[in-house]
């Protein structure tokens, strides 16, 4: 094609349209990539949002594992301060013992009390005082023999470290009376795993309540300087509206997101800062956008090369669309299976690997339900392991641990694959027996003592079982049932290797 001549006046009109073409173009294809990059702001934010919101949730789930593991602990302790005496002094002493050899190496827990009703302090697991003492103990005073809660969880401040007290009201007359049991644990024990993401870098972390009051709270030193949250802030949050126990709301350069924390009445609050993604994005926006207008300058001038780079840029710019799309896919898959792999820690008993008494409950409570709409039958088998503290004085905990394996292999080798098996606490188990009568849940017991005779542990030495048995009956609730099974395995254990009913 031959290109006329510029003193023409054709020439001149061609080349001033070919000039004119790319830069018009080059105006749209800089409207245009601006507002891909706007786009692209709203899914950064929205994909920050759902990590900050995940990564809460992990956290969240965290501090409920610890502050659960407490109550179970307190739950433990009260069980076995049933069979003490407080009142005397070598009931004390076993009371103590069972703490400081047993309760304190399951879960890591600051300092446990033991206080009567009338708030003096029996017993502490460490003797160091504190300032404010007294206030403490007045308090669980006023909570438990005062206004009767039969559990609290108490926020509490002592030289510029934060606690929280779980405590349980103990009114057994087998102990002697009232007392109150006590767990304290640092808010760096509940924050001890915490770190950020590779989106986003955590800034602080606050645990409140209802009212906004403070129980526990975290800075990273390490964080860019940025406005921290504060209770009132989490508190408006919660005003806002909460969806699945969650709510992010972008402010600035940061987020700020909460959530509920199920069974305690508590809300986590986390502040993220995401101003480097965001001037990551700004500084690629305006970089972008400068290159493209001076592109189309250069496109004036040299327009079929210009057309070439455009070209190649948008196909750079597919790449990188690509590339972060799958690290976001790939991101998420990984929060997914950790959040699958800690609810199945939340309900599988580590040791044995079957359920623990979390996971034993979600059962029960189905199929509670289910026999309530569609009739059929529940028997519920307490297993106690006789003289386990014999093997663990004997031979270790090493091998008391190889005799729980053992018990709970000997157990599935003889149940229904419709029956379910738990630990219950220690060497206790719970199982389940689907529609069956009484008495042939009574045989099936009788099945799995006798299990243990034909198969025995050692060569030298024989694990026996004591079992109990309870059948749903009308009117019955799951805790009731529990309780008659307990009260019927511990009959069993009068004569030891024995089923009871």
């Amino acid at each position: 094609m031959k290109i006329p001549s510029l003193s023409s006046r054709k020439g001149r009109h061609l080349f001033l349209t070919l000039s004119l073409i790319p830069l018009i173009a080059g105006t749209i294809i800089s409207l245009s990539i601006y507002n891909s990059f706007n786009h692209y702001r709203d899914l950064l934010v929205m994909r920050m949002k759902n990590t900050s919101q995940l990564h809460g949730q992990l956290i969240a789930e965290q501090i409920r594992g610890r502050l659960s593991s407490l109550d179970l602990l307190l739950l433990m302790l009260e069980n076995r301060a049933r069979r003490y005496d407080l009142t005397e002094v070598e009931g004390g002493r076993q009371f103590s013992r069972y703490i400081q050899n047993r309760a304190l190496l399951l879960i890591p827990v600051s300092r446990i009390f033991l206080l009567d009703g009338e708030g003096h302090l029996e017993y502490t697991t460490d003797d160091s005082d504190f300032a404010r003492r007294g206030e403490l103990l007045s308090e669980l005073r006023l909570r438990h023999s005062e206004q009767l809660l039969s559990f609290s969880l108490l926020p509490w401040e002592e030289e510029g470290q934060r606690r929280i007290i779980l405590s349980r009201r103990l009114d057994a007359a087998e102990a002697g009376g009232v007392y109150i049991l006590a767990a304290e644990i640092n808010e760096s024990l509940l924050f001890d795993e915490i770190e950020s993401t590779d989106t986003m870098e955590l800034i602080n972390a606050v645990l409140v309540d209802e009212i906004g009051q403070i129980y526990a709270s975290w800075e990273n030193s390490d964080a860019p300087s940025a406005e921290r949250i504060s209770p009132d802030e989490i508190s408006s949050l919660r005003d806002n509206g909460m969806i699945g126990g969650t709510y992010t709301v972008s402010v600035g350069s940061s987020l700020a997101t909460l959530i509920q924390i199920k069974d305690f009445s508590l809300f986590l609050g986390l502040n993220s800062d995401m101003g480097t993604q965001i001037d990551t994005w700004r500084t690629d926006r305006n970089r972008t956008l400068n290159f493209t207008l001076f592109g189309s300058i250069v496109i004036s001038l040299f327009v079929f090369v210009v057309l070439w780079l455009i070209s190649e840029k948008n196909i750079i710019r597919a790449r990188i669309m690509e590339e972060l799309e799958q690290k976001v896919r790939e991101r998420t898959g990984e929060l997914n299976y950790a959040l699958q792999e800690i609810e199945k820690m939340a309900l599988q008993d580590p040791l044995t690997g079957i359920l623990n008494r979390r996971g034993m409950f979600k059962i029960l409570d189905r199929e509670y339900a289910r026999i309530e709409r569609y009739g059929g039958n529940l028997t519920l088998v307490m297993c106690d392991i006789d003289h386990f503290k014999r093997i663990n004085d004997v031979l270790g905990h090493g091998e008391g641990d190889r005799a729980l394996c053992y018990t709970v292999k000997s157990l599935q080798d003889n149940l229904r694959k419709t029956d379910t098996i738990s630990r219950w606490g220690g060497e206790e188990f719970l199982i389940a027996l689907s529609d069956i009568d009484h008495e042939q849940a009574m045989a099936a017991a009788e099945k799995l003592r006798r299990s243990f005779e034909i198969h025995p542990w050692k060569e030298d030495m024989m694990v026996t079982v004591s079992l109990g048995v309870a059948s749903l009956e009308k009117g019955d609730t799951i805790e009731e049932l529990i309780r008659r099974a307990d009260q019927a395995m511990y009959r069993a254990k009068e004569t030891r290797n024995a089923v009871r009913g």
